[in-house]
């Protein structure tokens, strides 16, 4: 416990701003990557090189320990290529919006985008016809839009009937 009044005792503002920088820096990474597989590949990432680690320090063996400690800023200098795709994107969206707070503004269009959806698949079906239409959610499908033909128009049923 006197180790914790001492540790408070001994902060001091640019500790603070320190903490709150580092704080804001992994918020915003994580802001920008959600919605892509990023946050997946993340976990999966960490769970592996945590895992790696633990082992080398728990386990008596020198080879693997050795491995490990050769291996891991090798995998540090491999996360920027593994998710170079995932960073372009951040970035061109970071660009594209100017701040963290455009993503709030567009629930109202969601709301709206959801009902046309519906209107279309609800006429569709009445004309028996079949569509495959994906919402993301947990799961990002950039990957998947990005090969596919870009459409400038707002989501409206007419246009979703025409194209199924």
């Amino acid at each position: 416990m006197q180790d914790i009044f001492w540790v408070l005792s001994h902060i001091q503002l640019p500790d603070i701003v320190d903490i709150l920088l580092v704080s804001v820096l992994f918020y915003a990474l994580f802001f920008l990557a959600q919605g892509t597989q990023a946050v997946q590949l993340l976990r999966g990432m960490v769970m592996v090189i945590l895992t790696a680690f633990l082992a080398s320090q728990i386990l008596p063996f020198k080879g693997f320990s050795w491995l490990i400690r050769t291996a891991l800023p090798a995998l540090l200098v491999a996360i920027p290529v593994v998710f170079q795709p995932e960073l372009r994107r951040a970035l061109e969206r970071l660009g594209r919006t100017g701040s963290f707070l455009a993503r709030y503004q567009q629930d109202e269009v969601v709301e709206e985008m959801v009902d046309e959806v519906a209107r279309a698949a609800h006429r569709l079906a009445s004309q028996r016809h079949g569509a495959l239409i994906v919402f993301e959610r947990e799961t990002g499908l950039q990957e998947y839009v990005e090969t596919g033909v870009p459409i400038d128009a707002d989501v409206k049923a007419e246009l979703l009937r025409t194209i199924f």
